[in-house]
C-alpha cells in the first residue's frame, strides 16, 4: 500500500508505473496533478479515489490496471486526458474495415466502474469511451463564506464602530461583551482596553468574526498614513487605502472606523484614492532613503 503525503502537490510522470505489487494508494488533498502513466500497469491496484483537490489526470495514468475495478473522481471538473487510454484494464485486439481495408484494431476497455458526480467530467468521459458510471451524487454546492470589508480594526475605548451590512438577515453577538459590545443593528462600542471578538451571522449560517483591538482612549490607533494600524508606514498601509478606494468605486464599504478613514486620506482632500495610496508609497521610499522622517512634513 502506499500513501501520498499532503506535501506532494503533482506525481510526476510514471512515478510508480510498473509497481505490480501496489495493492492501494491513498491520495492526500495536496495532489492537484497525476500525470503522464502515473499508475501504469500497476496490476494489483484494484481501487483508487481521487480527491477534489485533483485538477488534472494525464495521459495513460491509470493504463493497463489488469485489476481496477473501481475509480472514485471527486472532483466534478477534474480534467481528464481525453484518450481511452487514461483509464483502462483490458486490450481487445480485432481487425476493422477502414476505408474498404482489412485493419489491426486494438481497443483499449475498462471493465470497472467509474464512480463520479452528476454532469462531471467523469461522466462525460466515461460516457464517450463506453465505461461504465456510477452517479455517487449530484455536485456538492459551494457557499462563499461570509466577508467583512475588515476581520480586524482597531477602535478606542468608549468609541462606536458600525459593522458595514454585507449581506441580508445579518445578526450580531460580541464574544467578548467586557471588552466590546454590539447591538442588534451592528453598532459596536468598546468599552474597555483589551480585545474582542464580534461574530456575524446571515440567515444561511454563515459565519464571520471581526476582531477588535480596544485601545485606550488617550491613543492614536491609526496615525496619519498608517492606515491597517501596524505602527508603520509602508506598502501594506498603501495597499489597504487601494483596496478600500476600489470597494468605494464599486458602491461598496470601505470598513474603516472614522479614525481609519482619516488616516486613509492622507493628503485631506476628503476621499479616499489611489493618490493617497502614491502618496504614502513615496514617503515610505523617502523614508528608506533617509529622505523623510515625519509624514506631515513630508506631505
Amino acid at each position: 500500500s502506499l500513501s501520498i503525503p499532503d506535501s506532494v502537490t503533482s506525481i510526476g510522470g510514471g512515478s510508480f508505473s510498473g509497481c505490480k505489487s501496489l495493492t492501494s494508494v491513498t491520495i492526500s488533498d495536496g495532489v492537484t496533478r497525476i500525470e503522464d502513466g502515473t499508475f501504469s500497469g500497476c496490476t494489483s491496484l484494484t481501487t483508487v479515489t481521487i480527491p477534489n483537490s485533483v485538477t488534472s489526470i494525464e495521459s495513460a495514468a491509470f493504463s493497463n490496471c489488469t485489476n481496477l475495478t473501481s475509480v472514485t473522481i471527486l472532483n466534478p471538473e477534474c480534467k481528464l486526458y481525453d484518450r481511452d487510454t487514461t483509464f483502462y484494464n483490458k486490450q481487445v485486439d480485432s481487425i476493422k474495415v477502414i476505408n474498404g481495408k482489412e485493419t489491426n484494431y486494438r481497443e483499449f476497455r475498462f471493465t470497472g466502474i467509474i464512480y463520479g458526480y452528476v454532469n462531471s467530467t467523469a461522466q462525460a468521459y466515461a460516457e464517450k469511451y463506453e465505461r461504465r458510471f456510477e452517479v455517487i451524487g449530484n455536485i456538492p454546492i459551494t457557499t462563499k463564506p461570509l466577508s467583512l470589508p475588515q476581520d480586524s480594526i482597531k477602535l478606542r475605548a468608549e468609541k462606536t464602530y458600525r459593522i458595514p451590512q454585507s449581506a441580508a438577515d445579518l445578526t450580531y453577538s460580541s464574544l467578548t461583551p467586557e471588552i466590546a459590545d454590539v447591538t442588534a443593528n451592528g453598532l459596536v462600542t468598546a468599552l474597555a482596553k483589551g480585545k474582542a471578538s464580534i461574530k456575524v451571522m446571515d440567515g444561511s449560517g454563515r459565519t464571520a468574526i471581526l476582531s477588535i483591538e480596544v485601545v485606550p482612549s488617550d491613543t492614536e490607533p491609526y496615525p496619519l498614513g498608517n492606515a491597517n494600524g501596524d505602527e508603520a508606514i509602508n506598502a501594506k498601509d498603501a495597499a489597504t487605502v487601494l483596496i478600500a478606494a476600489a470597494r468605494l468605486g464599486t458602491g461598496g464599504a470601505t470598513g474603516f472606523t472614522d479614525e481609519q478613514s482619516v488616516s486613509a486620506d492622507v493628503n485631506g482632500d476628503g476621499t479616499i484614492n489611489a493618490k493617497d495610496a502614491n502618496t504614502i508609497l513615496r514617503y515610505a521610499a523617502a523614508v528608506g532613503t533617509g529622505k523623510a522622517t515625519n509624514i506631515q512634513d513630508y506631505i
